[in-house]
């Protein structure tokens, strides 16, 4: 198996080859690290994990010249742009179906029987879920703390927020209703970033540069897919931040839209990262470093 990892986009070829020259001629910057963990028969199957940034389509297969017999594997990646789904499309079986990837269509009566009960369960266990309500965060001396929010008419749904301390170290927090999943990344002094979830290290931790002298260049911190803003239920009281990035409906759902949160030094450009499409970039610049918050789509 070939695994390519490109900024996010996995590529998974199938195929018997033990060597392989790809050129994306520039469409996919950062191209690089093949390998070929097993060589099943000349079976070919080519799919995508969006799991960072969805909007790839890759098609291809393999050829084998007709004289010599030598096989090549001919790759091409296309932008797809894809219909948004929101919240609400979830509460509905055709809009969960697509969530899903499942085309009702082409699905056998048995299947669609299979899927229609596995909605109907998530539709009861998200229906007995409470809502976070009202975030009431205790402002501490010397800390400012930034959000993201979805405006929707008269309500102000949070998003994710970022705490700096007065040390400083950097804290990008997610509601959620469940107080013990905590899940959050963190940016300490000495350098060290890590992300929690359930009190757990979900990545090994890696090293930055230390927050204690001057900052210089840049420090991507995340960048956050999978939202559900209504669905939780955090309000957002402007009155208990710093600064609040808002961005309106349609950009932050289930599937589509994220958030990523860099720090820069003053008058530098934030990580490169392949958005698409940039809804909101809000710069709060009153101390260094600067931090970046950036919230776009993919695809």
């Amino acid at each position: 198996m070939l695994a390519v990892y490109c900024n996010g986009l996995n590529l998974t070829l199938r195929t018997a080859l033990t060597s392989l020259q790809v050129s994306d001629k520039g469409r996919i910057p950062g191209l690089r690290n093949f390998r070929i963990a097993d060589k099943p028969n000349l079976r070919i199957s080519i799919t995508t994990a969006t799991e960072i940034c969805p909007g790839f389509a890759v098609t291809g297969g393999i050829s084998q010249h007709p004289r010599c017999g030598k096989q090549s594997v001919e790759c091409s990646w296309r932008d797809v742009v894809q219909e948004f789904i929101s919240e609400d499309d979830l509460k509905r079986f055709e809009g969960w179906l697509r969530y899903q990837g499942v085309d009702a269509a082409t699905s056998a009566p048995e299947e669609l029987e299979m899927w229609q009960s596995l909605f109907d369960e998530a539709r009861k266990r998200s229906s007995a879920k409470p809502k976070v309500g009202l975030m009431k965060l205790q402002p501490v001396p010397g800390e400012h703390l930034y959000a993201v929010a979805v405006r929707e008419g008269s309500d102000l749904w949070l998003a994710l927020w970022v705490r700096r301390s007065l040390k400083p170290q950097f804290f990008i927090m997610l509601p959620r209703v469940d107080q013990g999943w905590n899940v959050h990344t963190s940016y300490h002094l000495d350098g060290t970033l890590h992300m929690k979830s359930h009190g757990r290290q979900v990545l090994p931790p890696t090293k930055r540069q230390p927050l204690t002298g001057t900052f210089r260049g840049t420090e991507h911190l995340g960048a956050f897919f999978g939202y559900g803003p209504k669905s939780v239920g955090a309000i957002c009281d402007p009155a208990a931040f710093s600064r609040v990035v808002e961005v309106a409906p349609g950009v932050l759902g289930p599937r589509d839209g994220g958030v990523t949160v860099d720090l820069v030094e003053p008058g530098c450009d934030p990580a490169a990262f392949p958005w698409t499409n940039i809804a909101r970039r809000g710069v709060i610049s009153d101390i260094p470093p600067w931090v970046v918050i950036t919230i776009g789509s993919c695809g």
